[in-house]
């Protein structure tokens, strides 16, 4: 469906039923007792918060080393602590909290700018500037989330801060005015589309605190109102546009938060503000798809299929995915997501770091949805049965499952979004446990958005489950092996990509083939033929042809535990083992992780298994 198209009247344009519930003070003196208790203790850890400084040299550091966190530490650490002193304020309503809050709020508003030193860009994809201009605003990911945590933070406080000082929420209204709302309603910036670039999770992320920014900030015109709704349709339409009718995410688990999940925003806060005028989407069946896609990439507890910038364990789902269901009437969907949070909760209870507060990328819409819908998702009860077997076609993702398996694989194309080198790549799960794995994505740093990304070991093909052709130096170098030109690998760009792919979803077997040849676009490589089995019930079959002059092919395995090889079989730790014909030479080596973002999921090590192809054929063999 097109958005735009949708008849909404602006006549009845009622921001104050977006507000009525989060601003009803009767809503919030009868939480249920341990959510009361969790705001109010979360709250009370940031009382006498001393908001670090961010010094101008924090912002330089981008530029200078490619260090990201140096600024996004006390840059982030602010923003949360002032959005839990807010709740706490909420659910306590006695005043304690205020002066930290009016601390927040001014440490905010005296920023220099609210963006991102890595986001200092008007042009896509550029080199950051060094500094800031505090007289040209931009608004990126999280000058947009600030914007909505501050006017959140004025309507909610209102009554409380104007008794201090109506200078307070002045000061709220001068900034957005200037830093967002002109911006947003004047001037272009990428994410908004144009129907030309491709565009991301970047555009229905920014419209949604873009449209909580226009109807919770004090002193917006109902033109301006009607404009920048006119606006995020539109962007939202380009958004929609780049997906395939089958709802598959390019960018993988850990993004649907961010994409699909900031659509179900939009989507909420506009039939919000117009009496429900744009509730034919929850019943459009891309939009339906788009929602699902969490629910299908979900392997077994908090294991996800991580293709791109992923983490295979991005975190437990809530409330966005849980009402995206309920709104769009999937009720195996609800209860995947109401029992992954209610497994969240038994694990870490109402915790800084699972349950309301998931991580520092929240807007205080999320975390409202997740106080609101507490109860609901706590009393639910039901079963969330296996989803059906699923061929993402635009995306080039299939994922298939048996009662024991089950396995991804990437087709499509290096032309990604967040993407990586990984056409052909799969990962297997057994029983739960990873088998062969995709390691995912380092902490971001000034190098992971420029040319150099390809320098990044998790970003090349020789790092996945895939081929390499011709000498390579690579063995033993834990990773650190930046673009050396030995050994033939995958390139970036549309032209590296599967053809010939051939994908069937059956009861009894799902499969999918295709031809590699073109994602290495190298003449010496004349096919590379994957086919993947899954009979299910009995076992999973990969089997690789090669044809081409370029020697040594060297297939390559990736793993989380130490595999251990018989001369036959192949032993993954507990995941199981597999059976290699074809091959001789393998050679494992330990990858230390020293990255903090990857050691979360995986430790403090992986291992990289090489596998030399001895004729045109490998097969890896896992039985049930």
């Amino acid at each position: 469906m097109k958005l735009k198209e949708v008849k909404w009247r602006e006549e009845a344009l009622d921001p104050s039923a977006l507000k009525q519930q989060m601003t009803d003070r009767a809503f919030w003196d009868h939480l249920p007792k341990q959510m009361r208790q969790h705001l109010i203790q979360a709250g009370e850890e940031c009382l006498r918060f001393a908001y670090p400084p961010i010094r101008a040299t924090d912002f330089m550091e981008i530029v200078r080393t490619g260090n990201r966190q140096i600024f996004e530490t006390p840059y982030f650490s602010r923003r949360v602590a002032l959005e839990k002193l807010v709740f706490a304020e909420c659910a306590e309503h006695e005043g304690r909290f205020l002066n930290d809050i009016i601390n927040g709020i001014y440490c905010i508003c005296e920023e220099t700018c609210w963006h991102l030193s890595a986001h200092n860009f008007r042009v896509r994809d550029s080199q950051p500037g060094v500094l800031p201009d505090p007289a040209s605003p931009i608004i990126d990911l999280f000058a947009a989330e600030t914007g909505a945590l501050l006017a959140m933070t004025g309507t909610l406080l209102k009554e409380q801060l104007n008794e201090i000082s109506p200078l307070i929420l002045n000061n709220i209204t001068c900034q957005l005015r200037r830093r967002i709302i002109q911006p947003y309603l004047q001037e272009y910036f990428y994410w908004m589309g144009d129907g030309k670039c491709l565009i991301n999770n970047w555009t229905p992320w920014c419209t949604a605190n873009m449209l909580l920014t226009l109807f919770f900030a004090e002193d917006v015109s109902r033109e301006e109102q009607e404009a920048g709704i006119h606006k995020a349709l539109q962007s939202l339409d380009y958004f929609l546009d780049v997906y395939g009718e089958d709802g598959g995410c390019n960018e993988g688990s850990s993004y649907y938060s961010h994409a699909a999940g900031k659509l179900f925003q939009d989507l909420w806060i506009l039939n919000a503000v117009t009496g429900n005028a744009f509730a034919a989407a929850w019943k459009d069946s891309k939009i339906r798809n788009m929602a699902a896609y969490i629910y299908h990439a979900h392997i077994s507890d908090c294991w996800y299929v991580n293709f791109a910038d992923g983490d295979a364990r991005p975190g437990r789902r809530g409330a966005t995915e849980y009402l995206f269901a309920k709104m769009t009437e999937q009720p195996d969907m609800m209860a995947f997501a109401a029992l992954d949070f209610q497994k969240s909760v038994s694990e870490r209870g109402l915790d800084l770091t699972g349950g309301i507060y998931n991580n520092h990328l929240n807007n205080p819409l999320k975390v409202f949805l997740g106080i609101a819908y507490y109860e609901e998702m706590m009393n639910f009860r039901g079963e969330a049965p296996a989803p059906a077997d699923v061929y993402y076609e635009i995306a080039g993702q299939w994922i298939a499952r048996d009662s024991r398996f089950t396995i991804a694989v990437k087709s499509g194309c290096n032309a990604d979004s967040h993407n990586h080198n990984d056409v052909g790549h799969f990962i297997v799960f057994r029983d739960g446990r990873p088998m062969f794995i995709d390691a995912g994505v380092q902490t971001y740093t000034l190098k992971t958005f420029t040319d150099r990304r390809y320098e990044i070991w998790t970003m090349q093909s020789r790092y996945h489950n895939l081929p390499t052709f011709g000498p390579d130096e690579s063995f033993g170098a834990s990773g650190d092996i930046g673009m050396s030109p030995s050994g033939l690998q995958q390139q970036a760009g549309a032209v590296y990509r599967a053809e010939d792919v051939r994908a069937s979803l059956n009861p009894e077997t799902a499969s999918i083939s295709m031809e590699l040849a073109a994602a290495y676009n190298d003449p010496r490589v004349s096919s590379y033929r994957r086919s993947v089995v899954l009979e299910k019930g009995r076992q999973l079959t990969i089997t690789d042809r090669y044809q081409g002059s370029a020697q040594p092919a060297v297939l390559t395995l990736m793993t989380w535990e130490k595999p251990v090889w018989d001369g036959r079989r192949l032993t993954v730790g507990s995941a199981g083992s597999c059976l290699i014909s074809g091959a001789e030479d393998l050679r494992t080596e330990r990858i230390s992780i020293e990255d903090s973002r990857m050691s979360k999921t995986w430790g403090n090590a992986i291992y990289r298994t090489l596998v030399t192809i001895t004729g045109e054929e490998i097969s890896l063999v896992i039985p049930e």
